[in-house]
């Protein structure tokens, strides 16, 4: 069982309330019939995991997890994984599904989402509200955050990071003077603000804020409930009124520590081949920070040599429990729990997801295999094959698109050839037992 030392009493104030009610579907059929923060991450995790291993390290002995689409699996994964939470007297970690009982709509944005809940909040006695994304991957200790913000007498702090200038037009971007005051705040500006003196750089919200409970309940029960969405709508109507206050999540040198958002295909694939840097591993699982995860009995990872000899080898990788290497090569890739690979493959930069299969002699680059995909032998997947401009993008890979693409209608090369001999051989008449050429996959699904 996880433990912990006694939370500091300032953390008995504080509320921690998780947004997972997002629908998602930017991750494509990563959340088919599953919630983005039950996506799995990091061969062991899945991707809540990391948020509330952080209200756990740090303290927070109240969490609600507000879920909407989806929620199956990430309320039986949380139920699994925080019942022992019930051992410690006064804490609680807490599933609050859409309600729907101020009105008729589904949750409209992150604050209304909080809106919708503000009676139960208000009933758990907090003074003080964080809230934060289920869909980031970082380490954080809360109790920092909320320092900074009782300290500062702030109504609302902003936890901040900085991003290339290009990346911050995905962002809301933070404006503040040295103080740490924020006076400007734009979501997802055309044109960014850089930080004065640094002008390839932007200062952007995590998406993680700490609110002074009056402030929350005072904005947010505006009787037109206009203020849908945190940062598109209720800081910025803040900043005129109230004391916004920023936090900068940087190290012991001032240099911006790790945060991922994995909202995207691509994001999701940048985020977990960044795991493979040793100083992101050692910013992610600190000593004495443990990320707690539903326990799966399984076996040992198990690495061996095929019939022919061939040793299974792997470099600059994550390797999981139950999973099987045999006679194959894995470089800067994530495999995660029960996947099995067979003899020949090679398995480059890729992310294997749970319960993966891949086939004898395959070749896998660049791409992202979904939970149960079962890859049939000598399949080539390269993301870095794109048809064009050959372009680097990331393959993914289902359970439903290699069904799609393997079937007798289907059969091909991207471009419907089936033998290379150049022509489209979708018409050709196919006989059940007439031999296939490899499966070949370059485009994204």
């Amino acid at each position: 069982m996880a433990t912990r030392a006694t939370p500091p009493a300032p953390m008995d104030e504080v509320l921690a309330v998780v947004m997972a009610g997002g629908r998602g579907t930017r991750l494509g059929a990563l959340t088919k019939g599953c919630a983005k923060p039950a996506v799995p991450f990091g061969g062991e995790y899945r991707i809540i995991d990391y948020t509330m291993s952080n209200c756990f390290n740090s303290g927070v002995r109240q969490t609600a997890v507000l879920t909407q689409y989806e929620a199956r699996d990430l309320i039986a994964h949380l139920q699994r994984a925080w019942a022992f939470r019930a051992l410690y007297p006064g804490e609680f970690v807490n599933i609050w599904p859409a309600q729907q009982d101020s009105n008729d709509d589904w949750y409209q944005g992150t604050a209304d989402a909080v809106r919708q809940n503000l009676q139960a909040i208000m009933d758990s006695g907090a003074e003080h509200v964080l809230i934060l994304a289920g869909d980031h991957v970082y380490s954080m200790d809360y109790r920092d955050l909320v320092e900074r913000h009782v300290q500062a007498g702030a109504d609302v702090t902003v936890a901040c990071t900085e991003v290339p200038l290009a990346e911050a037009r995905r962002c809301g971007v933070v404006e503040a003077g040295e103080a740490g005051r924020v006076h400007g705040f734009t979501e997802k500006p055309d044109r960014p603000v850089p930080i004065p003196g640094r002008p390839g750089e932007a200062y952007v919200s995590m998406g993680i804020y700490a609110f002074r409970l009056p402030a929350l309940t005072a904005v947010l029960g505006q009787e037109d409930g206009s203020l849908h969405d945190f940062g598109g709508d209720v800081l910025p109507a803040m900043l005129d009124h109230y004391r916004v206050v920023a936090f900068p999540f940087v190290g012991d040198r001032g240099r911006p520590r790790f945060w991922r958002d994995a909202g995207t295909v691509d994001a999701y694939y940048e985020a977990s081949m960044a795991l493979l840097d040793p100083a992101a591993r050692r910013d992610l699982y600190r000593p004495g920070w443990q990320v707690v995860t539903a326990e799966v009995a399984c076996s040992p990872a198990i690495l061996e040599h095929d019939e022919r000899g061939r040793r299974a080898t792997v470099v600059d990788s994550i390797v999981a429990r139950g999973s099987s290497i045999c006679g194959a090569r894995v470089s800067g890739s994530v495999v995660s729990r029960a996947v099995e690979i067979g003899p020949g493959a090679e398995v480059t930069d890729s992310v294997l997801l749970p319960g993966a299969r891949i086939g004898e002699d395959c070749r896998i680059s660049n791409a992202v295999i979904g939970p149960g995909c079962s890859v049939p032998a000598g399949t080539v997947i390269d993301g870095k094959e794109t048809p064009g401009e050959g372009t680097p993008h990331t393959v993914l890979v289902t359970r439903d698109t290699l069904a799609e693409v393997s079937s007798p209608d289907c059969y091909r090369d991207c471009d419907g050839d089936c033998d290379g001999d150049g022509d489209d051989d979708r018409d050709d008449d196919r006989d059940s037992n007439r031999p296939r050429s490899p499966l070949r996959l370059v485009e994204s699904f």
